[in-house]
């Protein structure tokens, strides 16, 4: 029987089904960060290979869309665990797809990226990325999708640049390692 040591990801994407149905406290904030923990190095062995994961699980039972028992409120923990590098601004369909390349392409080199859940104001994005100590987040508008560009902000020093996709991966790769 083969194990998933023997497999190799390398551009593959990975469907894996998680138990992060972790307990919550009455602000919504995990108590019990085991499940998520126990998950780790499933999803870095994949990532390390080169591939991509979708990670599916639930929270509680929920009977209709019920926030309580919302993925998002275990989503901080998860990216802690993680130690997500880059996060991609979400500011619409269009822009996230625009970023799923960039995506693939750092995480295919090791670097762990992440695109915003839904589409917020920038302020709130940021804040996150601070509130989680994520080292780089880029930005994707109009005009970078224009012109085939990535505009990324370090926030430790606060400086942006703009990148076309193989100088984005340079970059991030000489200040993630």
């Amino acid at each position: 029987m083969s194990t998933l040591k023997e497999f190799n990801f390398k551009n593959k994407k990975a469907l894996i089904r998680v138990d992060f149905n972790v307990p919550l406290d009455e602000n919504l904030q995990v108590t019990d960060d085991t499940r998520i923990q126990s998950a780790k190095n499933t999803i870095f062995k994949v990532l390390e290979d080169g591939g991509s994961c979708v990670l599916m699980s639930h929270l509680g039972r929920p009977k209709s869309n019920e926030p309580e028992f919302s993925l998002k409120n275990i989503t901080p923990v998860v990216e802690d665990i993680l130690g997500v590098q880059v996060l991609f601004a979400n500011f619409g369909s269009d822009e996230s797809l625009y970023s799923y390349k960039a995506i693939q392409s750092l995480r295919s080199n090791g670097i762990i990226a992440e695109l915003y859940p839904e589409a917020s104001k920038l302020k709130k994005q940021i804040t996150y990325a601070n509130k989680r100590n994520i080292p780089f987040v880029v930005l994707v508008g109009d005009e970078e999708m224009f012109s085939k560009r990535f505009t990324v902000k370090d926030m430790k020093s606060g400086s942006q640049k703009s990148l076309n996709l193989q100088e984005l991966l340079a970059c991030l790769k000489t200040k993630t390692q």
